[in-house]
């Protein structure tokens, strides 16, 4: 426990060295947990949640790109599977020296399937919405990397509009990587 202890301090400490360098192309992907009620009739429920980000730096403080991110339904119930995505074009903004927030436009997705019931009366059950999504992100590195390589913690929440089934919210914490 005290090793663990000491290892968060240390991350959060930061370092001496500068920021890392931030222009032309990133890339990155964050893993862990979340909830979604996607609209009116979709099931709400939680579970894993990843993210996937790209783009482009066009100074040191702002980059634009596209995310894509989803949160499933629990992986324990195995008659009822969902899901909620959202795919952004986003713009980030660097708000401090390891702190970022981002926000965004885009689509919504719902996936909703029952296996089981399915395949036992054969019949197909699957639910597939598409909509407008909306997003905020923000982040803070946690390890920042002489290079361009930083360890980040981020919050996000999203909200879904589908047309004929109303609309939703969805919400994530993860722990992820990015090469600037």
């Amino acid at each position: 426990m005290r090793m663990l202890v000491v290892t968060i301090v240390l991350a959060l400490s930061g370092s001496a060295h500068a920021e890392p360098e931030r222009s032309g192309f990133l890339v990155g992907l964050s893993l862990g947990g979340g909830g979604a009620n996607a609209c009116r009739d979709c099931l709400a429920g939680g579970g894993a949640a990843g993210e996937l980000h790209l783009g482009w730096w066009i100074n040191d403080r702002v980059a634009v790109g596209y995310e894509a991110w989803v949160v499933v339904g629990d992986a324990n119930q195995l008659d009822t599977m969902s899901a909620q995505g959202l795919g952004l074009v986003t713009a980030t903004i660097r708000v401090a020296p390891r702190w970022w927030v981002k926000g965004g436009a885009g689509l919504a997705l719902y996936q909703e399937a029952h296996p089981l019931d399915d395949q036992l009366l054969m019949k197909d059950s699957e639910v597939e919405l598409r909509g407008f999504g909306l997003g905020t992100a923000a982040g803070y590195e946690l390890y920042q990397s002489r290079g361009s390589f930083v360890v980040e913690a981020s919050g996000r929440i999203g909200a879904s509009m589908f047309p004929d089934h109303g609309g939703g919210v969805s919400g994530a914490l993860g722990v992820g990587v990015t090469w600037n």
